[in-house]
Order: structure tokens, then C-alpha cells, then sequence
């Protein structure tokens, strides 16, 4: 349950109006290569890497996506891939928990619903996502790597709101294609050079 996935992260330009542009922007660029864009935490970075580069935004290429998809829209790399505002960005492949929890309910609006409103997933994952199906409610996440702990608490704060025990709650992989990754057999990563994009003209 634990993947690799390709982000850029994004450091704007002091001068940037709007970060909420600078994504727009991208996001642009991403659509023209049928590529969607998802914020994902910054925690998912390498420490190194947050203290060189400083994003103030970070986002997740789609799970097939190599680093070499990613960087074909790359600010730099020529003026009508080139977004503005950006002084400095890395594309680079990340370590990110990809789960799916999976709970059988008669009323899935409603179970999805209190959920929300307790705040148990907010407060725990961040980001995550609800898929409602027929009698049956999906909460999937993709973001920073989580503790065992903290995965089995969430488990329970869903269970307990559908009013089951924790282990009729499943978790299982989100992306059910491509391998996952053994962290025993991890090495520990090393940032690659900081890339600088000049602002378009």
C-alpha cells in the first residue's frame, strides 16, 4: 500500500499574485497532455528538499505517470509549455501511502456524512476522497506515509461511526495496477539539484 508517484513541487515567484493561479496555470499545461493534477502535502517531500526549495505548492501527477512524462511540462522547457510566476520547481518521485478504506453500510451518504462532520479523517489523513456506492462506502487517500498506528485508528474512528468493529472496516491498496514498495529494502533518498524556470516575458 505504499507507492511511489511523481509531484512538482513549486516555489512562485516573490512577486506572484496568486498562488491559486500559478496552479490554474499548470494545470493547464498538465490538460494539454491529458495529465490531471492533484495537491498533494509538501510532507511528502524530502526533508533537504523542503529546506533548499521551499514549495508552496506541491502536486501529484496520476499513478503511471514517469519522470519523464512529468517533465514534459516543466516551466522551463520552452516558452509554449512555460508558466509564469514559478522561481523555482523539482520534479521528483515521492513516497506516498496509497490506501482504500472500504466499509459496508445501508446508508453510505449518511455514514460518509457524519464522518465529515466529526472530522476523525480531516484531522487524520488531510485529503481523502469518498466514492458512495450501492450499500457500501469507499474513503481512499493518497498523501504523506502514515504510522500503523494512525492507520489503524482511522479504521477504528470509521467503524465506530458505522457503529461495526474496526475489522469490518477493509483497508486495502487505492491503486490496484503497478507494484508496491518494500521500505525495508528503501534507500534513503537523496534530493537532486534544485531547477530554476525565468519568468516568461
Amino acid at each position: 500500500m505504499v507507492r511511489r508517484r511523481v509531484v512538482i513541487a513549486i516555489r512562485p515567484t516573490d512577486g506572484a499574485a496568486d498562488l491559486g493561479l500559478v496552479e490554474q496555470e499548470v494545470d493547464r499545461a498538465a490538460g494539454r497532455l491529458h495529465l490531471n493534477l492533484s495537491i498533494i502535502s509538501a510532507s511528502v517531500l524530502d526533508p533537504a528538499l523542503l529546506e533548499t526549495l521551499a514549495p508552496q505548492l506541491v502536486l501529484a501527477f496520476p499513478a503511471a505517470t514517469t519522470l519523464t512524462d512529468a517533465h514534459l511540462i516543466d516551466p522551463a522547457l520552452g516558452q509554449p509549455r512555460r508558466v509564469p510566476d514559478i522561481a523555482a520547481y523539482q520534479v521528483v518521485s515521492v513516497l506516498v501511502h496509497d490506501l482504500r478504506f472500504t466499509v459496508d453500510s445501508a446508508k453510505p451518504s449518511a455514514l460518509a456524512g457524519a464522518i465529515a462532520h466529526e472530522g476523525i479523517l480531516s484531522d487524520a489523513l488531510g485529503n481523502y476522497t469518498t466514492t458512495i456506492r450501492s450499500h457500501e462506502l469507499d474513503i481512499t487517500y493518497t498523501g504523506p506515509l502514515l504510522s500503523d498506528n494512525l492507520v489503524e485508528s482511522v479504521r477504528a474512528g470509521i467503524a465506530r461511526r458505522a457503529g461495526i468493529q474496526p475489522t469490518g472496516v477493509t483497508i486495502s491498496p487505492r491503486t490496484t495496477t503497478g507494484l508496491g514498495v518494500d521500505l525495508a529494502t528503501e534507500p534513503t533518498p537523496a534530493p537532486g539539484p534544485v531547477s530554476v524556470a525565468r519568468p516568461s516575458q
